[in-house]
C-alpha cells in the first residue's frame, strides 16, 4: 500500500492540479479511469462471490441502462477509481462503449483512501469482519488519518483502532521496525509480533484459525444461499437448528444482549482521544 500511495503521491505533485469545480466530469469513459487497487480496493471477496456479483452488475449495461456513480479521485494525470470497482468491471464485461456517470471526490489523498473504506464497508458486496480490521490496520499504517476518522472508515470499534495504533507504534517506535514492513504484515501478524509473551502470541494464533475457519464457512454458505439475507435467514436459522438444536442458547450466551463483539482491542475503559 505504501508504495502505491508514493507512486499516485509524485503523480500529483508532478501532475497537473485537479480540474476546478466547474470544469469537473460528470461521466467518463472506461479508459479515462485507472485503478489503484492497493490503495482503494480495501474488500478481498471470494472469487466466485467477486464474479457472481459483476455478472449481476452487468445485467444492467447489458439492457442499455448506467450503474449507480462511480467515485474519482484526480490522480495528477487522470482520474483514479475510489469507490466502484465492480462496477467498473461490470462495464467492461457489458462491453460497455459510452461514458459512465461519476463523481469527483474533492478531499485529500488521505481522505480519499479513508472514503474508499467507508464506501467497501457499506457496499452491497458486504465485508467480513477481518476485511473490516485489514481496512482499518491499512488506515493506520497508511494515511494519517485521525483516530475517529478510521473508525468511520473501516466501521470497527474506536477499541481496536486504538489497539491498533499501540500495535503500530510498538512496532516501529519501540522495536525500529520500519514501517513499510509492518504496514505489509496483516493485522493478525502485527498482533503476535508485538504480543508480550509466548501465551499472548498462542492465543492470537488461535484467534487467526477461529477466524479463519469461520469465514471459510461463511463463505460456503454466500456460495450455498446467496446474500439475499431477508430472503434466506429463516433458511439459515432453520438449518443451524437442525444441525444443533442448542446452538441458539449459545449464541445468546456469547453475544449477551448486544450481538457479537468487535474483538480483540474493544476496550471500553481505553482513552478516548481521537489525535493521531
Amino acid at each position: 500500500m505504501l508504495e502505491a500511495r508514493r507512486e499516485l503521491e509524485q503523480s500529483i505533485s508532478k501532475g497537473k492540479p485537479a480540474p476546478s469545480s466547474e470544469g469537473l466530469p460528470k461521466a467518463l469513459h472506461l479508459h479515462d479511469i485507472r485503478e489503484k487497487r492497493a490503495l482503494f480496493q480495501h474488500r478481498t471477496p471470494q472469487a466466485f462471490a467477486s464474479e457472481a456479483h459483476v455478472k449481476e452488475l452487468s445485467k444492467a449495461p447489458l439492457a442499455g441502462n448506467t450503474l449507480d456513480a462511480l467515485t474519482v479521485f484526480w490522480g495528477g494525470s487522470g482520474w483514479v477509481l475510489i469507490d466502484g470497482h465492480h462496477r467498473l468491471a461490470a462495464y467492461r464485461k457489458a462491453g460497455w462503449g459510452k461514458e459512465i456517470p461519476v463523481r469527483c471526490f474533492p478531499g485529500t489523498l488521505d481522505q480519499a483512501i479513508g472514503h474508499a473504506g467507508k464506501a467497501n464497508a457499506g457496499a452491497k458486496l458486504m465485508m467480513s469482519r477481518s476485511e473490516k480490521q485489514g481496512t482499518a490496520w491499512r488506515l493506520v499504517c497508511g494515511t494519517k488519518l485521525s483516530r475517529a476518522a478510521t473508525v468511520a472508515s473501516s466501521c470497527v470499534s474506536d477499541g481496536v483502532v486504538a489497539e491498533m495504533r499501540r500495535v503500530r507504534d510498538k512496532l516501529t517506535i519501540g522495536l525500529g521496525r520500519p514501517l513499510e514492513e509492518v504496514a505489509a504484515l496483516a493485522w493478525w501478524q502485527a498482533q503476535r509480533e508485538a504480543a508480550g509473551s509466548a501465551q499472548e502470541a498462542e492465543m492470537i494464533d488461535e484467534e487467526a484459525r477461529i477466524e479463519k475457519a469461520a469465514q471459510d464457512i461463511a463463505n460456503k454458505l454466500v456460495k450455498a444461499l446467496g446474500r439475499s439475507q431477508q430472503l434466506r435467514r429463516g433458511i439459515l436459522a432453520r438449518a443451524l437448528d437442525i444441525y444443533d438444536g442448542s446452538l441458539q442458547g449459545y449464541l445468546r450466551e456469547q453475544w449477551g444482549d448486544g450481538g457479537p463483539e468487535e474483538g480483540l482491542g474493544d476496550d471500553p475503559d481505553q482513552p478516548r482521544n481521537p489525535d493521531f
